[in-house]
């Protein structure tokens, strides 16, 4: 198996656990709550900031609001559903995003729900927003694991400044910079 393939394959790896996290704690808390469990409320306060969370516009489980709204949640499910497609669609050997037009087609959905019940038009109801956000989140997984395809570990280390222990005497090193950022002859940064 080639670096690329090995690269995208744990890039959909974490992607697929991150999701299912995010997703499992949007569900869990209401779940958490319910039974008077503290974390819920951390939980609900970690989603607060990328969702509005209103009552009337969450689904409710064991009798308490999910920690997003049911678009949202749409979008949760839809980028698992995204990432389970992923390998099946695209393989591991090269990552590249969906065309401009893939991501027309899969917003044009969720944004003309979204200007509709924002202008008055229409109100959807919770499956409705669901199922507009699922469409839209079945896209969002080929943008990041293409995004994020051409990172590479070390490259990542470096950026943060992290160390790493060197096998011969195992102390903390500097790290070394990327090979195409070394000193070139003239004394200055090659950086093509």
């Amino acid at each position: 198996m080639e670096a690329e393939e090995k690269r995208v394959r744990a890039i959909w790896i974490l992607t697929m656990a991150g999701g299912l996290a995010w997703l499992g704690a949007a569900i869990a808390a209401p779940w958490l709550r319910s039974r008077g469990f503290p974390l819920a409320d951390m939980i609900y306060a970690v989603f607060r900031p990328v969702c509005h969370q209103l009552e009337n516009r969450c689904f409710h489980l064991w009798g308490e609001p999910t920690a997003a709204c049911a678009r949202c949640l749409g979008i949760y499910a839809g980028f698992i559903a995204g990432t389970i497609i992923y390998p099946l669609a695209r393989g591991f050997r090269k990552s590249v995003p969906p065309s401009p037009s893939a991501f027309v087609l899969f917003t044009l959905p969720i944004g003309v729900d979204f200007a509709g019940n924002f202008l008055g038009l229409w109100s959807t109801s919770d499956p409705g927003r669901f199922g507009v956000g699922w469409i839209w989140g079945l896209l969002l997984p080929f943008y990041l694991i293409a995004g994020l395809s051409p990172v590479r570990f070390s490259d990542l280390t470096n950026a943060v400044g992290i160390g790493v222990r060197s096998r011969r005497n195992g102390k903390r090193e500097a790290p070394s910079p990327p090979p195409e950022a070394k000193s070139s002859r003239k004394g200055g940064i090659n950086l093509h």
